[in-house]
């Protein structure tokens, strides 16, 4: 295994030098959600709670302030709505309070582009058009449990698709016999015959390894239910009529077709992590990040799962006036543009830094300079740990975290040591007690395979 043996990482971490841990050493313009949100509720004195609702299933409710300012609400009522929409997911968005405020949001959300494409998405993944009502009682807090038991026994294949390589694991009673990484694009892809294809030579490469495949566990970006793909991150460029036709149910028809009778489970590549986090290291209340090609999420409270859809890469972070915008979604300060390869890539390019390649190649030369020691990228791998940090506090207003594992190509190597630390500092500071730690290099990188394998009911 290539495990560490305790939950921290196991090597000395350098400390950026002089501007303190917390600040931003490029980004200038960075306004973190978290502080900006905090010194709102300080000022706001009507509470209010939002609550979304998927079905009868998932109920989450939240209560914060507004002030008699309700422009100045709204910008903050927005983005803790888009950020429930993406964390727990739902169709149903109660309102309790103020009714001359409710009134108001009605107006406001019929014109608000970046709410409307996110209710246009969650239409899309459960079917049903979204709703926002005035209600008299703030419903009670419910969670769709799913409790996971892990195990290595016997002849298992792990698979993690990624937005630009697909890691594939084959593991007889925990021995590793085979890892493979392929470089893919599916992201750029129209046709999804492509991702069928992908998945598929992955799989097929790795049973030539085993004498027999007992199960199948595959890690993926996107959202998840009863191995279907809702929402496929991966599958961008795939008409909308294809993506429901084909795209969602990709892994039960490949299955189906070429490993009937196997056991298999998929899974959100964030709660792959945080499963992998609460069973190999022991830990609870757990917030999974991997930071690649985009942010991916997942949470862990006593070796379950909550139901939620922990899409955190569509979060807002940033309120400055000039936050990134979600590639797809288009909402302003969104995770995925900070905390990921375009995330660094995109700091490091505007700072002066001249790249070549697409993402992955990008990477790779800025990790190359990191351990090279060069200042402007280890400034801006310092960014990266100040934009954790501030997300980590913004997550835990939703999230009862103790602990968060970090996985993902971003955190490999000198780069990934600083980015940890700067974002353990900004927890320090602000006496905020929860251990943010990560895995040796090899698991960094084919860690969410080497748990997807152990993911599916094999019997044994």
């Amino acid at each position: 295994m290539f495990l560490c043996s305790r939950g921290y990482i196991l090597y000395p971490i350098p400390r950026m030098k002089g501007d303190g841990m917390r600040e931003t050493l490029l980004d200038k313009d960075f306004k973190p959600m978290i502080d900006s949100f905090e010194s709102f509720q300080r000022e706001a004195k009507e509470p209010i709670t939002l609550t979304i609702k998927r079905g009868e299933e998932v109920v989450f409710p939240f209560t914060m302030r507004i002030t008699s300012n309700f422009d100045k609400s709204y910008f903050y009522v927005k983005r803790i709505l888009l950020s429930l929409l993406w964390m727990v997911g739902g169709e149903k968005i109660l309102y309790h309070g103020s009714s001359l405020f409710y009134h108001y949001l009605e107006k406001r959300f019929q014109k608000d582009e970046e709410i409307l494409s996110s209710f246009k998405e969650m239409k899309k993944i459960y079917s049903r058009p979204i709703s926002f009502e005035r209600v008299e009682e703030t419903p009670k807090r419910k969670d769709k449990n799913n409790p996971f038991r892990i195990s290595f026994t016997g002849c298992r294949i792990g698979l993690d698709l990624g937005g630009s390589d697909r890691k594939a694991i084959a593991l007889k009673d925990k021995k590793i016999l085979y890892s493979e990484e392929i470089l893919w694009s599916p992201k750029e892809q129209s046709d999804p015959l492509y991702h069928y294809l992908g998945t598929l030579d992955s799989l097929t490469r790795a049973k030539k390894h085993l004498p027999h495949v007992d199960g199948i566990g595959i890690s993926t970006a996107g959202i998840v239910e009863n191995n279907e793909l809702l929402l496929g991150a991966l599958y961008a460029k795939v008409p909308e009529e294809k993506k429901q036709k084909e795209a969602r149910h990709v892994f039960v028809n490949l299955m189906k077709e070429h490993f009937p009778s196997i056991p298999f489970q998929v899974q959100n590549d964030g709660d792959v992590s945080a499963l992998g986090a609460s069973a190999l290291y022991h830990k609870n209340k757990v917030l999974g990040l991997s930071l690649g090609t985009s942010l991916a999420g997942g949470y862990v409270k006593d070796s379950s799962l909550n139901g939620w859809i922990n899409e955190l890469s569509k979060v807002p972070i940033d309120v400055s006036k000039k936050a990134r915008k979600h590639c797809v979604l288009g909402m302003e300060g969104a995770a995925s543009e900070y905390l990921s390869q375009k995330g660094i890539v995109f700091l490091l390019e505007k700072n002066g830094l001249s790249l070549e390649g697409d993402l992955p190649h990008k990477l790779l030369q800025i990790q190359k300079l990191a351990e090279e020691g060069d200042p402007l990228v280890l400034k801006g791998y310092h960014d990266m740990g100040a934009y954790l940090g501030s997300a980590i506090r913004y997550f835990s207003l939703f999230y009862d975290i103790e602990s968060v594992f970090l996985l993902g190509r971003v955190m490999s190597g000198k780069g990934g040591k600083i980015l940890l630390e700067t974002a353990l500092e900004n927890l320090r500071e602000k006496k905020i007690r929860i251990d943010i730690f990560s895995a040796s290099e090899a698991f960094k990188r084919l860690g969410q395979a080497y748990i997807a394998a152990s993911l599916p009911d094999i019997g044994k």
